[in-house]
């Protein structure tokens, strides 16, 4: 497709178009919509960044060795069954993921910091006790298992302003853990109502800070990984030594989180497990699977740039927190030497990460009817 040539639209969803938002300086310029006229995003002119050295390739091989050997797995879905408990979320520079059956691993015993909005507890223990479910499936709302039709992209609309108040950001493992559960709260106020307008279910994920290894219902993740999301359990893995690589920046770590709050979202619309129930069915690393992955990837990278406008500008996220989040989208996602493309090429991950956050609507965020050349 031409540069800057917009594929098939996905179709209006129901209620008015927003306004949107005016992207950062530098951001690519999409052009304005028709209101009603949900297209997607038009594809970007500008071609993608490469690194220049050759670290992170080495980084990325040994990785990929450490990731088979463990047996390390993919996304799950929530409340599934065994098949599908052994599968995760990650997003990050590596964009590498392996899905497999349940296997044994050994145990390693490392200090994780386990957090919720409401307790703090700090466990010396392999496995945590967050790793459990506690909690029942509620009566109310439910998830609805579909896709691009689902009523998060059919009903949706957009996030309202939060204003967000932060403590101080700062590079130990507590401090770090209190701004990310206050941030977590300003989600839920971000992202509760527009689930609940939609009819659907609204739960409050909880958070580990993973220092060293842990073990959970979604294999063992290292705090030198990317960061997991596991429906099974609701809960965010928090790789603290992963991101320590970006020091100050709350922003880059505000924008991180809020991608992984973006896989809650699609846990608690029941996309997460009808996205699953697809890809289980057509071989997880196939090319139809793994396309299946960047769909999901992207949209909650979409997801992402929605919430860092609704938090922006406001309380403790300032434009330039907000502008470093968005900007480091466009470093993630699979670069030409990665081993596998499941997260989607990093210009689109750009793409995607403005227009959430510029159009603000879960239905301009439908990955799942946008042509193949958006999700590539």
């Amino acid at each position: 497709m031409p540069p800057g040539q917009q594929p098939p639209h996905a179709g209006p969803p129901q209620g008015q178009p927003p306004q949107g938002r005016p992207l950062p300086p530098g951001a690519p310029q999409f052009p304005q919509q028709p209101p009603g006229n949900w297209a997607q995003p038009p594809f970007p002119p500008y071609p993608i960044r490469r690194k220049s050295n050759s670290g992170p390739i080495l980084a990325v091989v040994l990785s990929a060795l450490l990731i088979v050997g463990a047996g390390v797995v993919g996304i799950i879905a929530m409340n599934d069954d065994d098949d599908q408990k052994n599968r995760a979320q990650d997003t990050g520079y590596s964009s590498y993921e392996t899905t497999s059956r349940r296997t044994t691993t050994s145990t390693t015993t490392t200090t994780t910091t386990t957090t919720t909005s409401r307790t703090t507890t700090t466990t010396t223990s392999s496995r945590t006790s967050s790793s459990t479910p506690t909690s029942t499936t509620p009566a109310g709302p439910r998830p609805v298992l579909r896709l691009g039709d689902n009523p998060l992209m059919v009903n949706g609309r957009g996030l309202p302003a939060v204003t967000c108040a932060l403590p101080r950001f700062g590079t130990d493992v507590g401090t770090q853990q209190a701004y990310f559960v206050a941030a977590i709260h300003c989600l839920d106020q971000a992202w509760a109502p527009v689930l609940q307008a939609a009819g659907l279910p609204h739960t409050s994920p909880r958070l580990v800070m993973v220092t060293g290894s842990v073990n959970s219902d979604c294999g063992t993740r290292r705090g030198t990984e990317t960061a997991m999301y596991c429906g099974q359990e609701n809960t965010i893995y928090w790789t603290y030594p992963k991101y320590s690589e970006f020091g100050m920046k709350s922003g880059v770590h505000l924008g991180q989180l809020a991608h992984e709050y973006g896989h809650h979202v699609q846990n608690m619309s029941g996309i997460n497990k009808a996205y699953w129930n697809q890809r289980y069915a057509v071989d997880s690393d196939s090319a139809r699977g793994l396309e299946l992955s960047r769909r999901s990837e992207l949209q909650a990278t979409c997801f992402g740039g929605m919430a860092l406008g609704a938090l922006g500008g406001r309380g403790g996220v300032s434009r330039q927190m907000v502008n470093d989040g968005l900007a480091d989208s466009g470093n993630r996602g699979d670069w030409p030497q990665y081993p596998l493309r499941d997260h989607g090429a990093p210009r689109l991950n750009k793409t995607w990460v403005d227009w959430g956050y510029s159009k603000n609507h879960s239905g301009a965020c439908n990955t799942w009817t946008a042509g193949s050349n958006m999700v590539a």
